[in-house]
């Protein structure tokens, strides 16, 4: 979007998402500080602010405290997670899944069987259970909402499926943590990674990683660093050495302003402006592609549209114009919404592509 066009509405999170002033704030405080002590603020933030760091991590996703770590970003977790297994392991990935999920299996040589999904939105739990039989799959590795089009896997389902046939479950939840909650401990989930320049709204360099102990105990983590020592086999034996103690900063502010609004109430919040927003569009369905149907099912607050052109030019380009920020890729429009967003920003939006449509 160029410089002279006036923001109207950010309905971009899947690519990125927004950080409060409070939480720059919250960071800023922290690197002030280095300016004039470092070492002593270091301290306390090794002292105090990370115990506290933990503690409402562990509160805002309902799970216990020592199953959690700290880390820089999905990619990196994903590649350590994959060096922790035995390598002869049978390992199922959605094909068109986010690439970072998919690379590292097949960098290291795994038996990798890829699932194809129906109708190129939706993928059954049908398709994943045959699967299953028909290659003796061992781990199963995939996004809980799908980058490329919204779907969104119910993730209770899932969980009793690999139980049933014995086998790991490894979720991306890069794309849902902090939108969508995730009850990982009470469904027995093996892995969950995310980083959380998205939905969790703290910007880059830092993320979570979380594991159920019996996976640990049957893949102890390979790396360790003076800082994890004192870990190891936990999830903290993921933590070798000094954390972005900024990052982290603006992770806990967010975390508490989710924590003050409710994990159900943003998921419900943003459920119902894909709702609105999909009721929208249906009255134009002759004109737009739609991945997936118009339904809130199996769905997150992700809507993908076809990139069509008309004698206004592109609707992607229509729409930057007019101030509304979304993801252009591949021929496709992404638009995503989440707690700070309006029913009038998504009332804004259609009327801007009916616009378009005349």
């Amino acid at each position: 979007m160029e410089a002279s066009v006036q923001q109207k509405a950010y309905l971009n999170t899947a690519g990125c998402g927004i950080i409060s002033a409070a939480s720059l704030q919250a960071g800023a405080d922290i690197y002030n500080a280095f300016s004039v002590n470092s070492s002593t603020r270091s301290e306390i933030w090794r002292d105090k602010e990370d115990p506290l760091y933990r503690k409402t991590l562990s509160q805002f996703l309902e799970v216990e405290e020592d199953r959690l770590a700290f880390i820089p970003n999905f990619s990196y977790a994903m590649n350590i997670v994959v060096q922790s297994l035995k390598g002869d392991e049978q390992v199922l990935l959605y094909k068109y899944d986010y690439p970072s999920i998919t690379a590292p299996f097949i960098q290291n040589g795994f038996n990798v069987h890829f699932l194809e999904s129906e109708q190129g939105f939706a993928l059954s739990l049908e398709t994943i259970e045959q699967a299953f039989i028909a290659n003796k799959i061992d781990i199963i590795a995939i996004g809980h909402v799908q980058w490329q089009s919204g779907f969104k896997i119910e993730l209770g389902p899932l969980s009793a499926l690999c139980k049933k046939y014995k086998v790991r479950v490894i979720v991306d939840a890069t794309q849902s943590l902090g939108a969508i909650p995730i009850p990982m401990q009470q469904l027995g989930i093996d892995v969950v990674i995310a980083s959380n320049y998205k939905w969790m709204n703290s910007g880059f360099g830092n993320g979570i990683i979380y594991f159920d102990p019996s996976f640990l105990a049957d893949y102890p983590p390979v790396i360790t660093g003076a800082a994890s020592l004192d870990f190891a086999g936990t999830a903290r034996s993921y933590e070798p050495g000094g954390l972005n103690i900024y990052g982290l900063a603006l992770l806990h502010q967010a975390l508490l302003e989710k924590l003050a609004i409710g994990a159900d109430q943003i998921y419900q919040h943003n459920m119902q402006l894909t709702k609105t927003l999909l009721d929208g569009l249906a009255l134009h369905k002759e004109k737009l592609t739609l991945f997936g149907n118009y339904s809130i099912e199996q769905r997150a607050s992700i809507v993908v549209l076809k990139e069509d052109s008309n004698q206004h030019g592109s609707l992607g380009a229509f729409l930057a114009a007019a101030g509304i920020i979304v993801t252009s890729r591949g021929g496709t429009l992404r638009i995503s919404m989440h707690f700070y967003n309006t029913p009038q920003e998504i009332g804004y939006l259609l009327e801007v592509i009916e616009n378009w449509l005349k």
